[in-house]
């Protein structure tokens, strides 16, 4: 039986260089040619620290 798409989801966001908030978000929308995927868990990459740190221009 299909789950429904909540409305909501909670999101770990970075909002400044070292600074990261627990946020409720909407769930984003997706187009025709997308998917929408749950997560249950996630893994740091060798780079993620220097994102963090706002060493990565762009990212």
């Amino acid at each position: 039986m299909p789950r429904s798409i909540p409305c909501k989801m909670r999101a770990l966001v970075l909002t400044s260089p070292d600074k990261f908030e627990i946020r409720t978000v909407p769930v984003p929308t997706v187009a025709a040619t997308e998917v929408l995927r749950r997560v249950h868990c996630v893994a740091i990459c060798g780079s993620d620290p220097e994102i963090v740190r706002g060493e990565l221009a762009g990212m």
